[in-house]
Order: C-alpha cells, then structure tokens, then sequence
C-alpha cells in the first residue's frame, strides 16, 4: 500500500487528467463531436493516454531531480517522505514514458516521434532546463500545448488546435513562473537558477502577471474571427476571471502562500478554459 500511495501521489492525478483532457479536447477541435464516436475514435483515446503517460513520466523525473529541493520546497512528496527509493521512481519513470511512447507509436509514426520528444524535452527540463530562466518555463509550456495538437493530429488536421495551444502554452508559462515565485526557498538554496532566483521575485512575478493578462486579452479573438459559440465566450469569462484573480495575488511576492493561491488559480482557469474550447 506504501508503495501504492506513493506511486499514485508522485505522478498528480490532477495534472495526468488535464494532460488527457487537453489531448482529447483537441481531438474535439478537430472534428467536433465525432470525437465522441466509437470506433472511430480510436486513434483519439489512445494519444490522449500517450500523453497522459508522457506528462505522468515527466512529473516522475522531475521529483527524481528535485529530491533534495523538494525536501524545502515540498517535504511531504513521495520522495522526500521515503514512500519510494529512487530506484523505483526511476523504474516507474521509465514505464511510463516506454509505454506513452508505445501507445503513440500505435497511432503514428508522426506520434511516436512527437511522443518521444516530449519525453526528452521533460527529462532535459528536469535535469538542466529548469534551472535556465525563463528557459524551463517555455519548455513545459511548450509540451502541455502540444498535447492539443497532439490529439488533433490524430484523427484530423492540428490548425483547429492551434488556438488552444497558444492559449495553454501562455497560462502554462504563467503558472510556471507563478510556480519558481513558490519554490524560491529551496530553488535558491540548491543553486538552482530559476526565473524567480535570477531575476527576482517582483520581476518575476510581474512576468506572470503580464503572461496571463495578455491570455485574457487573447480570449475573445475566437469568438470574433473563427466562429466559436457564445457559450464558449461565456465559460471563457469564468476562466479569465481566474486568471485576473491569480495575476492579482501573483503580484503579491509579500508570502509564498499568495503564489500557491494563485498557481491553483491558474489550474482552474485552465479547467475552465478546456471546457469552453470543447464547446466551442
């Protein structure tokens, strides 16, 4: 059971479902509600538990990486706790990114390749980029947003995603530089060369801000020029809302407590702006 809690906590669920969400939404944007229709859709669910794999095997390595930072940052991850060796983080690691790339390779070569870029970029991330400012973020935020395109690809064209990309691509890298703003403690302490450490928390928190306002900015170019429903405009404006809320507590760097308030609202924000995309 030990071993159980703690392979499910090192991998979030949460972040695993939004990378399955994400992919199959694109999917949607790609051919409507024929996304929905078995077997047609085959191709669909299978890069949408890719990638689902691949972001669950990036979480793994990542934790692998930061056990000492964790230990400052996030003392009550599996790792830090002793809920698992780094041995078998390591062999869930690699069970996970084989099989994400196995299940993509099941849909295309295109996918497998993509799928094992991915998986690269994530371990590059963990091991050197997240230390590179500004660096580390786009790297995450480039994966998350091609997951969208990831699932598009596989039963259409990607060019339907390609708004929901730029969109999860921004709020990512706002979230990601919200993230360094939290873990600056334990970033600082172990050298690790963060946007938050290098430039500052205020300069940094000034970057988020601005990221996710430009998002919000971004939202009703959509509904103006590509035809999206007044219900997507609507369930968007739930999501900027959240955004404008985390820009707000972002460019309070008095506590860390107000960047992990606002990297939560950003998590919701992109519920939110998934939901309006699939209905759109």
């Amino acid at each position: 059971m030990r071993l159980l809690r703690g392979a499910a906590l090192i991998v979030r669920p949460l972040n695993c479902a939004l990378f399955f969400v994400g992919t199959f939404v694109g999917g949607i944007l790609a051919v409507g509600s024929a996304a929905f229709l078995w077997p047609g859709n085959l191709s669909l669910l299978l890069s949408s538990l890719a990638a689902t794999a691949v972001g669950a095997s990036g979480n793994v390595i990542n934790d692998v990486y930061d056990v000492e930072i964790d230990r400052v940052n996030r003392p009550r991850r599996p790792l830090p706790l002793g809920l698992l060796s780094t041995r078998q983080a390591l062999s869930l690691w690699a069970t996970l990114a084989i099989g994400g790339m196995a299940l993509a390779a099941l849909v295309s070569v295109q996918h497998a390749l993509i799928a094992a870029g991915s998986v690269a970029l994530l371990v590059a991330y963990s091991a050197r980029a997240k230390s590179i400012a500004i660096v580390g973020n786009a790297v995450v935020s480039t994966v998350v947003a091609v997951a969208l395109l990831f699932g598009a690809m596989s039963v259409g064209s990607c060019v339907p995603a390609v708004p929901a990309a730029i969109f999860a691509f921004l709020t990512t890298f706002g979230r990601e530089v919200i993230k360094d703003i939290e873990d600056w403690a334990g970033d600082s302490a172990h050298l690790a060369r963060s946007t938050a450490v290098r430039y500052g928390a205020v300069a940094a928190s000034r970057l988020a801000a601005f990221t996710l306002m430009v998002t919000v900015g971004l939202t009703p170019v959509p509904y103006l020029w590509l035809d999206y429903t007044a219900t997507y405009l609507l369930v968007m404006l739930v999501a900027s809302g959240f955004l404008v809320a985390a820009a707000e507590l972002a460019l309070r760097t008095e506590f860390t407590s107000f960047a992990t308030r606002a990297s939560a609202l950003t998590k919701s924000a992109m519920v939110a702006g998934l939901f309006a995309l699939a209905v759109a």
